[in-house]
């Protein structure tokens, strides 16, 4: 694994996790399930 590509999957695993963050406080704020 290179380098750039490291960097890329790391960006796009915190861009994920930075999404289901704010899925989960949607969740709490609205008190409903969401499923993606």
């Amino acid at each position: 694994m290179n380098f750039w590509h490291f960097k890329g999957y790391l960006q796009r695993f915190q861009r994920t996790n930075q999404y289901s963050l704010l899925i989960k406080m949607i969740d709490n704020s609205s008190n409903n399930t969401i499923i993606i």
